[in-house]
Protein backbone atom coordinates (compact mmCIF):
# COMPACT_ATOMS: atom_id res chain seq x y z
CA UNK A 1 0.00 0.00 0.00
CA UNK A 2 1.12 3.79 -0.87
CA UNK A 3 2.00 5.98 2.33
CA UNK A 4 -0.97 8.27 1.35
CA UNK A 5 -3.66 5.23 1.12
CA UNK A 6 -1.55 4.27 4.33
CA UNK A 7 -2.63 7.52 6.01
CA UNK A 8 -6.20 7.76 5.27
CA UNK A 9 -6.86 4.34 6.74
CA UNK A 10 -5.54 5.61 9.90
CA UNK A 11 -7.20 8.45 10.05
CA UNK A 12 -10.45 6.35 9.12
CA UNK A 13 -10.40 4.57 12.33
CA UNK A 14 -10.13 7.81 14.79
CA UNK A 15 -13.54 9.80 15.14
CA UNK A 16 -14.74 12.44 12.59
CA UNK A 17 -13.27 15.79 13.24
CA UNK A 18 -9.85 14.57 14.15
CA UNK A 19 -8.36 15.92 10.82
CA UNK A 20 -10.21 19.68 11.81
CA UNK A 21 -8.84 19.68 15.80
CA UNK A 22 -6.07 17.64 15.83
CA UNK A 23 -4.81 14.95 17.30
CA UNK A 24 -1.45 13.68 19.46
CA UNK A 25 1.22 12.35 17.29
CA UNK A 26 3.55 9.51 18.69
CA UNK A 27 6.92 9.10 17.23
CA UNK A 28 9.83 7.62 17.66
CA UNK A 29 13.09 8.52 19.32
CA UNK A 30 16.32 9.58 17.05
CA UNK A 31 17.64 5.89 17.71
CA UNK A 32 15.25 4.78 15.34
CA UNK A 33 15.49 4.86 11.45
CA UNK A 34 11.66 5.50 11.08
CA UNK A 35 10.85 8.18 8.27
CA UNK A 36 8.42 9.63 10.33
CA UNK A 37 9.14 13.24 8.05
CA UNK A 38 7.44 10.91 5.54
CA UNK A 39 4.30 10.54 7.46
CA UNK A 40 3.91 14.27 8.36
CA UNK A 41 4.19 15.43 5.22
CA UNK A 42 1.37 12.99 4.12
CA UNK A 43 -0.44 14.56 6.86
CA UNK A 44 -0.19 17.68 6.21
CA UNK A 45 -2.15 17.28 3.54
CA UNK A 46 -5.27 16.24 5.25
CA UNK A 47 -4.87 17.14 8.59
CA UNK A 48 -4.50 20.84 10.86
CA UNK A 49 -1.08 19.82 11.90
CA UNK A 50 -1.01 23.21 13.30
CA UNK A 51 -3.99 21.61 16.34
CA UNK A 52 -1.72 18.40 16.82
CA UNK A 53 0.81 17.68 19.32
CA UNK A 54 3.82 15.67 18.96
CA UNK A 55 4.54 13.08 21.73
CA UNK A 56 8.58 11.50 21.53
CA UNK A 57 8.54 8.11 22.38
CA UNK A 58 11.87 6.92 24.26
CA UNK A 59 11.32 4.60 26.16
CA UNK A 60 14.07 4.72 29.26
CA UNK A 61 16.58 6.17 26.67
CA UNK A 62 18.00 9.68 27.58
CA UNK A 63 18.76 12.34 25.15
CA UNK A 64 20.69 16.05 25.63
CA UNK A 65 18.73 18.98 24.63
CA UNK A 66 20.89 19.42 22.10
CA UNK A 67 20.01 16.44 20.08
CA UNK A 68 16.15 16.85 20.99
CA UNK A 69 16.53 20.49 19.37
CA UNK A 70 18.36 18.68 16.16
CA UNK A 71 15.61 16.37 15.68
CA UNK A 72 12.62 18.37 16.11
CA UNK A 73 14.57 20.97 13.44
CA UNK A 74 14.88 18.04 10.81
CA UNK A 75 11.39 16.55 11.40
CA UNK A 76 9.65 19.67 11.22
CA UNK A 77 11.41 21.81 8.28
CA UNK A 78 8.85 23.29 5.96
CA UNK A 79 5.82 22.18 8.28
CA UNK A 80 3.46 24.10 10.68
CA UNK A 81 4.50 24.30 14.28
CA UNK A 82 3.99 21.59 16.26
CA UNK A 83 4.57 21.71 19.95
CA UNK A 84 7.10 18.65 20.97
CA UNK A 85 6.79 17.04 23.80
CA UNK A 86 9.79 14.29 25.02
CA UNK A 87 8.51 11.19 27.13
CA UNK A 88 9.84 11.16 30.63
CA UNK A 89 9.67 7.72 31.93
CA UNK A 90 10.82 9.31 35.42
CA UNK A 91 7.40 11.23 35.19
CA UNK A 92 5.40 9.49 32.29
CA UNK A 93 2.06 11.80 31.12
CA UNK A 94 -1.39 10.55 30.63
CA UNK A 95 -2.26 10.74 26.64
CA UNK A 96 -5.55 13.15 25.68
CA UNK A 97 -7.78 12.73 22.83
CA UNK A 98 -7.44 10.03 20.15
CA UNK A 99 -3.42 9.12 19.43
CA UNK A 100 -1.66 8.07 15.58
CA UNK A 101 1.78 5.97 16.72
CA UNK A 102 3.74 6.46 13.33
CA UNK A 103 6.49 3.42 13.91
CA UNK A 104 8.44 1.02 11.69
CA UNK A 105 8.61 -3.08 11.43
CA UNK A 106 11.66 -4.53 11.69
CA UNK A 107 13.01 -7.89 13.56
CA UNK A 108 13.45 -7.27 17.48
CA UNK A 109 16.27 -9.08 19.02
CA UNK A 110 13.49 -9.92 22.23
CA UNK A 111 10.29 -8.30 21.15
CA UNK A 112 9.78 -10.35 17.85
CA UNK A 113 9.19 -7.33 15.71
CA UNK A 114 8.85 -3.26 16.10
CA UNK A 115 6.24 -1.10 15.11
CA UNK A 116 4.02 1.08 16.22
CA UNK A 117 2.56 -1.22 19.09
CA UNK A 118 5.67 -0.52 20.58
CA UNK A 119 5.59 2.77 20.03
CA UNK A 120 2.85 3.47 21.98
CA UNK A 121 3.41 1.46 24.68
CA UNK A 122 7.25 0.62 25.43
CA UNK A 123 7.67 4.19 24.40
CA UNK A 124 5.80 5.86 26.62
CA UNK A 125 6.06 3.44 29.81
CA UNK A 126 7.65 4.09 33.18
CA UNK A 127 11.20 2.55 34.05
CA UNK A 128 8.94 0.19 36.34
CA UNK A 129 6.87 -1.31 33.66
CA UNK A 130 9.86 -1.02 31.06
CA UNK A 131 11.37 -3.22 33.62
CA UNK A 132 8.75 -5.83 34.38
CA UNK A 133 8.08 -6.17 30.12
CA UNK A 134 11.53 -6.55 29.56
CA UNK A 135 12.54 -9.05 32.33
CA UNK A 136 10.66 -11.88 29.88
CA UNK A 137 13.41 -11.12 27.59
CA UNK A 138 15.66 -13.97 29.06
CA UNK A 139 12.73 -16.54 28.10
CA UNK A 140 13.70 -18.85 25.09
CA UNK A 141 10.76 -17.72 23.30
CA UNK A 142 12.00 -13.83 23.10
CA UNK A 143 13.77 -14.16 19.98
CA UNK A 144 13.54 -12.01 17.13
CA UNK A 145 10.82 -12.35 14.57
CA UNK A 146 8.41 -14.47 16.91
CA UNK A 147 5.41 -13.01 18.29
CA UNK A 148 3.51 -15.72 19.13
CA UNK A 149 4.25 -16.97 22.26
CA UNK A 150 6.75 -14.51 23.10
CA UNK A 151 6.45 -13.30 26.56
CA UNK A 152 7.48 -9.92 25.85
CA UNK A 153 5.16 -9.15 22.64
CA UNK A 154 2.27 -10.76 24.80
CA UNK A 155 3.01 -8.18 27.52
CA UNK A 156 3.02 -5.36 25.06
CA UNK A 157 -0.38 -6.58 23.73
CA UNK A 158 -1.80 -6.56 26.92
CA UNK A 159 -0.54 -2.54 27.37
CA UNK A 160 -2.22 -1.89 24.26
CA UNK A 161 -5.51 -3.41 25.24
CA UNK A 162 -5.13 -1.14 28.34
CA UNK A 163 -4.38 1.97 25.95
CA UNK A 164 -6.99 0.97 23.35
CA UNK A 165 -9.75 1.01 26.44
CA UNK A 166 -9.04 4.34 27.44
CA UNK A 167 -8.79 6.21 24.10
CA UNK A 168 -8.76 5.80 20.26
CA UNK A 169 -5.85 4.79 18.80
CA UNK A 170 -4.55 4.09 15.42
CA UNK A 171 -1.30 4.00 13.44
CA UNK A 172 1.14 3.93 10.40
CA UNK A 173 3.54 1.48 10.17
CA UNK A 174 6.46 1.65 7.65
CA UNK A 175 8.85 -1.32 6.48
CA UNK A 176 12.05 -0.03 5.37
CA UNK A 177 15.17 -0.54 3.85
CA UNK A 178 17.64 2.24 5.21
CA UNK A 179 15.96 5.68 4.33
CA UNK A 180 13.53 3.29 1.57
CA UNK A 181 10.33 2.71 2.69
CA UNK A 182 9.51 -0.46 1.21
CA UNK A 183 5.77 -0.90 2.40
CA UNK A 184 3.22 1.28 4.45
CA UNK A 185 0.09 0.09 6.36
CA UNK A 186 -2.57 2.17 8.24
CA UNK A 187 -5.61 1.64 10.70
CA UNK A 188 -5.96 -0.11 13.98
CA UNK A 189 -2.69 -0.73 15.76
CA UNK A 190 -2.78 -4.41 15.73
CA UNK A 191 -4.16 -5.03 12.04
CA UNK A 192 -1.04 -3.29 10.43
CA UNK A 193 1.48 -5.29 12.49
CA UNK A 194 0.75 -8.71 11.18
CA UNK A 195 0.75 -7.96 7.01
CA UNK A 196 4.11 -5.21 8.27
CA UNK A 197 5.57 -7.94 9.72
CA UNK A 198 5.45 -10.27 6.77
CA UNK A 199 7.23 -8.35 5.00
CA UNK A 200 9.23 -7.34 7.38
CA UNK A 201 10.14 -10.64 7.83
CA UNK A 202 10.41 -11.81 4.20
CA UNK A 203 12.89 -8.77 4.03
CA UNK A 204 15.22 -9.24 6.59
CA UNK A 205 15.06 -12.71 7.75
CA UNK A 206 17.01 -15.33 6.43
CA UNK A 207 17.17 -19.20 7.37
CA UNK A 208 20.01 -21.36 6.92
CA UNK A 209 20.77 -24.87 7.32
CA UNK A 210 22.69 -25.07 10.06
CA UNK A 211 24.67 -22.92 13.01
CA UNK A 212 27.89 -21.07 11.36
CA UNK A 213 31.21 -21.60 12.79
CA UNK A 214 31.45 -17.86 12.35
CA UNK A 215 29.18 -15.00 11.61
CA UNK A 216 30.47 -10.87 11.08
CA UNK A 217 27.39 -8.86 11.89
CA UNK A 218 27.75 -5.06 10.28
CA UNK A 219 25.72 -2.60 11.83
CA UNK A 220 24.49 0.99 10.71
CA UNK A 221 22.83 3.70 11.01
CA UNK A 222 21.14 5.16 14.12
CA UNK A 223 21.92 2.06 16.21
CA UNK A 224 25.60 2.10 15.27
CA UNK A 225 25.83 5.01 17.24
CA UNK A 226 26.48 3.44 20.64
CA UNK A 227 27.58 0.08 21.71
CA UNK A 228 24.39 -0.25 23.55
CA UNK A 229 22.47 0.19 20.41
CA UNK A 230 24.89 -2.04 18.42
CA UNK A 231 24.25 -4.74 20.58
CA UNK A 232 21.07 -5.91 18.83
CA UNK A 233 24.13 -6.76 15.34
CA UNK A 234 24.84 -9.63 18.38
CA UNK A 235 21.54 -10.18 19.87
CA UNK A 236 19.60 -10.68 16.17
CA UNK A 237 22.38 -12.81 14.75
CA UNK A 238 23.59 -14.70 17.72
CA UNK A 239 21.05 -17.78 16.94
CA UNK A 240 22.63 -18.15 13.62
CA UNK A 241 25.97 -18.91 15.83
CA UNK A 242 26.74 -22.70 16.52
CA UNK A 243 27.69 -23.22 20.31
CA UNK A 244 31.82 -22.31 20.84
CA UNK A 245 31.24 -20.43 17.14
CA UNK A 246 32.60 -16.61 17.09
CA UNK A 247 30.36 -13.87 16.41
CA UNK A 248 31.74 -9.95 15.52
CA UNK A 249 30.30 -7.29 15.75
CA UNK A 250 31.04 -4.19 13.18
CA UNK A 251 30.00 -0.97 14.29
CA UNK A 252 31.15 2.48 14.34
CA UNK A 253 29.97 3.59 18.04
CA UNK A 254 30.71 7.51 17.96
CA UNK A 255 28.89 7.84 20.83
CA UNK A 256 30.55 5.44 22.89
CA UNK A 257 29.16 2.81 24.47
CA UNK A 258 26.01 5.25 25.51
CA UNK A 259 23.71 4.17 28.61
CA UNK A 260 26.22 2.13 30.43
CA UNK A 261 24.18 0.33 33.46
CA UNK A 262 24.43 -3.28 31.38
CA UNK A 263 28.73 -2.06 31.99
CA UNK A 264 28.39 -2.55 35.72
CA UNK A 265 26.70 -5.94 35.64
CA UNK A 266 29.22 -7.26 32.61
CA UNK A 267 32.12 -6.30 35.66
CA UNK A 268 30.38 -8.22 38.13
CA UNK A 269 29.52 -11.07 35.70
CA UNK A 270 32.33 -11.51 33.54
CA UNK A 271 31.77 -15.04 32.48
CA UNK A 272 28.49 -16.87 31.41
CA UNK A 273 28.59 -18.88 34.49
CA UNK A 274 29.26 -15.88 36.92
CA UNK A 275 26.08 -14.42 35.21
CA UNK A 276 24.23 -17.08 35.61
CA UNK A 277 24.94 -17.11 39.36
CA UNK A 278 23.67 -13.50 39.57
Amino acid sequence: PSLAAAVHAALSVLPDGCARDGLTLLVNDPQRHTDTRAVLQCLAGCVRLDRCHIRVATGSHRFSMDLRRQFERQLLDGLPAVPVAWHDPDAPAAFDGPLLAIGSVEPHYFAGFTGAHKTCTIGFASCAAIERNHAFALSPSARPGRLAGNPVHEGILQMLGDLERRTPVAAVNLVQAGRRILGAFGGRVGETLSPAAQLAGATFLRQIDSPADAVVAEVSGPLARSFYQADKGIKNNEWSVRDGGTLVLLADCPDGIGQDDFVGLLRQAPTHRQAVET
